[in-house]
């Protein structure tokens, strides 16, 4: 029996390596992140606190197709609402994250101070923010938008608001992530991977 000879590559692999690395560059440095960034939205209904930035790429397969691997690490910010027994009810629209319900009063109606209502508001809400346990909104938003936190949550702000019909309390949190997003070889978006599934 004859020993098998390892077969020697008829290109070196570092020009192969070398060459993907320039391609992959270029198209890194090319490419608008704004519709991206738009794509990210409409995908995970969420809103992008910090510039995406594109950190590095590979050529790879997607759906049986060759495909531009991009990954992406951004700052992304939700709103999680709660009710009065704590309980969770779903994540706030990305437009209505900083709208407010207090509305402008004539100064002869108000019967207190203002700042001093909005100040132990947010003391409360303050409060509130800092109970949840922070495994379970990356357990609640990775359930609903399927992304991974890389486990830095941040409490931005919160609000006291309505949802049907009911006093609801409005948390507002950022967190860093990261994923690809996948193109075709005529920078097409094809999709979107969490981190957690990089190779």
């Amino acid at each position: 029996m004859e020993s098998e000879t390892k077969q020697k590559p008829i290109i070196d692999p570092e020009v192969i390596h070398k060459g993907e690395k320039d391609l992959v560059y270029s198209i890194l440095t090319s490419a608008d992140i704004y519709p991206i960034q738009k794509l990210f939205q409409k995908k995970f209904g969420l809103t992008i606190r910090e510039k995406l930035e594109l950190t590095e790429g590979d050529i790879t397969v997607y759906n049986n197709q060759v495909a531009y691997s991009l990954h992406v690490e951004a700052v992304a910010t939700f709103s999680l609402l709660l009710d009065k027994m704590g309980h969770f009810k779903g994540f706030a629209a990305p437009n209505d994250i900083f709208l407010s319900n207090v509305e402008d009063t004539d100064s002869e109606n108000m019967l207190t101070d203002f700042d001093l209502i909005k100040l132990k508001e947010s003391e409360f809400l303050d409060a509130l923010a800092a109970t949840i346990d922070k495994k379970k909104i990356i357990e609640f938003l990775q359930r609903i938008t399927k992304l991974k936190s890389n486990g830095i949550i941040v409490y931005r702000q919160g609000d006291i608001t309505i949802l049907n019909g009911y006093v609801t309390y409005k948390l507002t949190f950022d967190f860093e992530m990261k994923l690809s997003i996948f193109l075709d070889r005529k920078g097409n978006y094809l999709g979107f991977l969490a981190a957690e599934n990089f190779s």
